[in-house]
């Protein structure tokens, strides 16, 4: 779109137009922007060229044609998958077990004897009391292939999937979106079964997992995510960073410290783990700074109103095409209403970038605040850690949400950690952790 309105071309050209999209909304909006940008749409195969009355006319019936024909696609596919299933062939593409090979002749699932064979030991293994990781751990040892070339190495997740499975039991679930280690609890209604030949017996499936479900570990554990969490990355290895946590401790560890994560044999990351508390305390110590930089916390509020801008012309751009087109369809005022909001933050923090009263008589043009009201208000907000206050103002009100919008990230290393953001922030001298 930038090159468009700089003039550097004059016409898109595509061989068909529902290769651009099935969308009758998507159509109308590239086209709409295009003509904003002085930019004509043109399709070969049906001949459209919409810097004519016409062309633009014929353009929308062809769009919504091609919307209605991608709806006929979809439903004419999932039918035929269904009635597949339903005959109790598999119609699920590469998609099937891990034990298990595709029949092109029957059309159906039939043992892999090789991999059968480390499902069984899998079971047992688990039965005799080994966890998970240690037989993920096992498998990579012995190099184990995987069912797919994707995935590097067996992981604990990889052995609850086979252990959780009753395809395994001689019974596969479809046409459902439960996940597998739910299933049996919470059977969906629209399942579909089909029967595959078992690899392991009843009386080797239920001990395992009534062994998984008593499992103490496995519980579900209710914690607040952590404010830097998926933030932080180890600058000697590249992997992030994960939350360890105990009743008595919280720390961001490297996941290359993980054995599953070298599968080859490689050295583990060497870099220590940080402490949380300490941590968090240290980014947000600087984050408070910036908010109490007048120069800095206008910024914010500035890109704030950019974005609300932005946004504004988006909705507006968007009712447009579908007011002219679709004049009658009631579900589009709604829309009407987000952009009457979103023009009235827009005043919000227009007035309170307005009111904070700069002294601009610094020799270098930097300003000093001398009022402490719009910074009480960002603060207030921040502290009130209330996503719902956020969606109103559209301004963040939970700490995290503004490490996001000032685009933060961290680069941990033996002896500092590195605070990277739309603003310079100073380096973090490494606390040094051991693990107990």
């Amino acid at each position: 779109m930038a090159d468009g309105k700089l003039g550097l071309f004059e016409k898109v050209v595509v061989f068909k137009l529902d290769r651009l999209s099935r969308s009758l909304r998507l159509l109308l909006e590239l086209e709409e922007k295009l003509k904003e940008c002085g930019v004509a749409l043109f399709s070969i195969k049906e001949s459209i060229d919409t810097s004519f009355a016409i062309g633009r006319t014929v353009f929308q019936v062809l769009g919504l044609v091609s919307e209605w024909e991608r709806g006929n696609i979809i439903e004419r596919t999932k039918s035929g998958k269904l009635q597949r299933y339903r005959e109790g062939c598999w119609a699920g593409g590469g998609g099937y077990h891990y034990g298990y090979d595709y029949d092109k002749d029957t059309k159906k699932l039939i043992i892999n004897r090789g991999q059968s064979a480390v499902v069984k030991r899998i079971y047992q293994l688990y039965s005799n009391g080994k966890s998970m990781s240690y037989i993920a751990g096992l498998l990579n040892d012995e190099k184990v292939p995987l069912h797919s070339m994707k995935s590097r190495a067996w992981r604990p997740s990889s052995i609850r999937n086979i252990i959780v499975s009753p395809t395994y039991i001689g019974t596969q679930y479809v046409n459902h979106y439960t996940h597998i280690s739910q299933l049996m609890d919470k059977m969906p209604k629209d399942v579909i079964k089909i029967k595959v030949p078992r690899i392991v017996s009843n009386a080797v499936w239920q001990p395992a997992n009534d062994h998984r479900k008593h499992n103490r570990h496995l519980q579900p554990q209710k914690r607040e995510p952590s404010l830097l969490q998926g933030l932080i990355t180890c600058g000697v290895c590249g992997y992030a960073f994960m939350v360890q946590e105990t009743p008595t401790r919280k720390a961001y560890s490297c996941r290359g410290r993980l054995k599953a994560n070298h599968p080859d044999g490689s050295p583990k990351c060497a870099v220590s783990i940080i402490e949380a508390d300490w941590l968090e305390e240290e980014v947000w110590s600087r984050i408070e700074g910036i908010i109490n930089d007048p120069n800095k916390l206008k910024s914010v509020l500035e890109e704030t109103i950019e974005s609300l801008k932005n946004r504004d012309t988006e909705l507006s751009a968007r009712i447009r095409p579908v007011n002219d087109e679709f004049a009658r369809i009631q579900a589009q005022k709604a829309r009407l209403a987000e952009l009457e909001r979103t023009q009235g933050l827009l005043r919000f923090w227009k007035d309170k970038v307005n009111s904070m009263a700069w002294n601009t008589e610094n020799e270098d043009g930097s300003m000093v605040r001398l009022v402490d009201k719009p910074h009480r208000t960002v603060l207030a907000l921040i502290n009130a850690e209330d996503k719902g206050i956020s969606d109103a103002v559209q301004f963040p009100a939970v700490k995290r949400e503004l490490l996001d919008m000032l685009q933060m990230r961290l680069v941990a290393y033996d002896d500092r950690v590195e605070v990277k953001a739309i603003f310079p922030i100073e380096t973090i001298s490494r606390q040094l952790c051991t693990s107990s």
